[in-house]
């Protein structure tokens, strides 16, 4: 489902945080921000990967493969977000006027102002995509600790991403058909007969 949606998004921009967890392995989360067909601005974790180092080069090879695995191109990339980033603190008269940013973006879309002005248009959703903070992945972490402990710290990297995905993208396991999940693999081959 996020893969469909972020092939739909006209603009994407990408947030990377990393963190050692219990076991002092580094890992670093990858997650995508872009305008859904429905305007509304949404930010999902896609990766969780094990890095032997942070550095500029290997953080780029993480985005790339991520990249390569969702399908998506560096065309269509217009902002980058990094744990450490400043991140300046608008004047309280200023925050009111930018709240309510996501629904002049929605006005614009229910008033068809995207086919009379579609470069305008086309600025307020770039300007939505570009990550201001990277609290998805920091949301990615503080779900890891509870995922990953001091007894459970023997997890494969693999199976980690895994329980960690269904658990930040609560709302998306949700509304998975589980009926149609379990006739999918059902009616998988089997590996062994018995």
């Amino acid at each position: 489902m996020i893969r469909d949606e972020l092939a739909k998004a006209k603009y994407y921009s990408v947030i990377l945080d990393e963190t050692p967890d219990v076991a002092g392995r580094e890992q670093v989360a990858v997650a995508f921000r872009y305008v859904n067909e429905s305007c509304d601005i949404i930010e999902r974790i896609v990766a969780l990967q094990d890095t032997d180092s942070t550095t500029a080069q290997q953080l780029f090879n993480i985005l790339e493969n991520t990249m390569a695995k969702m399908n998506v191109t560096f065309d269509n990339l217009r902002g980058q977000c990094y744990d450490g980033a400043k991140n300046d603190q608008l004047p309280p008269d200023e925050r009111l006027a930018c709240a309510s940013f996501p629904e002049l973006l929605k006005f614009c879309k229910m008033q068809e102002m995207d086919c009379m002005y579609p470069n305008m248009f086309d600025l307020l959703v770039l300007l939505a995509t570009i990550p201001v903070s990277a609290a998805t992945a920091e949301r990615c972490f503080s779900a890891k600790k509870r995922v990953l402990n001091r007894l459970r710290s023997t997890v494969t990297q693999g199976r980690l991403q895994q329980l960690l995905l269904l658990t930040v993208e609560a709302d998306q396991t949700n509304a998975l058909n589980l009926e149609a999940s379990v006739d999918y693999f059902i009616q998988r081959p089997r590996r062994i007969d018995f």
